[in-house]
């Protein structure tokens, strides 16, 4: 797993801080050397998180194709802001990335990373499963996006029988 502290890493790990998480004291303390003395609040269970890129990306690809994004079959579609998430339903947001209004107000892709869908579930299976009910809600020309997240997953066995 890559845990660097980049966007889909980030945006993964977001899905799973409980409600009353103090993500700003969380940082602070890091900054600060003193991530002992605060705690983490997580939620049980996973989350998911599909990248969804101009098709092309990693090398030249197209900018300023519209970006429609339709009613997530499971929730309602609300408003939509870069930089923002976009709630589409219980446990699913779109994060921006490569994205851009034009004069008149319209989506447009402008980088590689598109946008994102992070999901968060009670199971690996139900994260994942929102995540790509998220991504059909997205359409633009030559999208492109994983269709094996989190299909390798093995089950962790329990600590008592793990290093036999």
């Amino acid at each position: 797993y890559n845990a660097r502290f980049g966007d889909p890493e980030t945006q993964t790990m977001m899905m799973l801080l409980a409600p009353d998480c103090d993500l700003a004291a969380i940082l602070l303390a890091c900054c600060t050397e003193t991530l002992d003395q605060v705690s983490v609040p997580v939620l049980p269970g996973f989350a998911c998180n599909v990248v969804i890129a101009a098709g092309g990306y990693l090398d030249s690809y197209p900018r300023g194709d519209v970006i429609t994004l339709a009613p997530c079959p499971k929730g309602k579609l609300l408003l939509i802001l870069p930089l923002v998430p976009l709630m589409l339903s219980l446990g699913v947001q779109i994060f921006h990335a490569g994205t851009e209004r034009d004069a008149t107000g319209e989506l447009k892709t402008a980088g590689g990373r598109v946008l994102s869908v992070a999901a968060y579930g009670s199971s690996l299976e139900e994260a994942v499963a929102l995540a790509y009910e998220g991504v059909k809600s997205v359409q633009f020309n030559g999208m492109f996006y994983r269709r094996d997240i989190a299909s390798r997953y093995e089950p962790l066995c329990p600590l008592e029988q793990r290093g036999r």
